[in-house]
């Protein structure tokens, strides 16, 4: 994904969205412990969320994939909470907003935003098992263990490869 995403780039530099793509793809070789580089994925999931946001920052993917690299990366809530309630109310229809909204809202220490944005992403994507995940860790962070057990179950059961499902019923089962 991320090969084809820097091909896109190449053929059109001004594609944002091939650039927001990549940032996560980055991050996600990061935090799931793919790379053999992990320097190298913070760096460039942060250039290239840049790179996106000079192309295009009104682009409602952009900013909700731009605030996780904020959250989790630059370690800047205030910024990253700004882009994702910007992404939603620019389309308040978008699953992808509202799910990074809520990962976002998480990393910021507000459990309780988080659990409304993923349901919120939930009634449009209901079978994203990072949704759930997400769910499922905002709700051991409320001490809603018992919620939080059956949401990490159905995230495992939308995706039984899904890491983050496994991270989410683990915490909830542990508590």
């Amino acid at each position: 994904a991320i090969r084809l995403a820097h091909r896109a780039l190449e053929l059109d530099p001004g594609f944002g969205g091939a650039a927001s793509l990549a940032s996560v793809f980055h991050l996600n070789n990061f935090v799931f412990g793919y790379s053999t580089d992990p320097q190298f994925e913070l760096e460039e999931a942060v250039r290239l969320s840049r790179l996106a946001l000079r192309i295009d920052d009104g682009d409602p993917s952009t900013l909700a994939r731009a605030s996780l690299i904020s959250a989790y990366v630059v370690r800047d809530s205030e910024s990253a909470l700004e882009m994702a309630d910007r992404a939603v109310a620019l389309n308040p229809n978008s699953f992808e907003a509202w799910g990074c909204r809520g990962w976002v809202y998480g990393a910021a220490g507000l459990p309780q935003e988080a659990v409304r944005s993923f349901e919120r992403g939930i009634r449009m994507s209901p079978i994203d098992p990072a949704m759930f995940a997400g769910m499922g860790i905002a709700l051991v962070e409320l001490r809603r263990f018992d919620e939080a057990i059956v949401a990490g179950r159905k995230a495992q059961r939308h995706n039984p490869s899904h890491p983050l499902a496994y991270l989410s019923l683990a915490s909830a089962l542990t508590h």
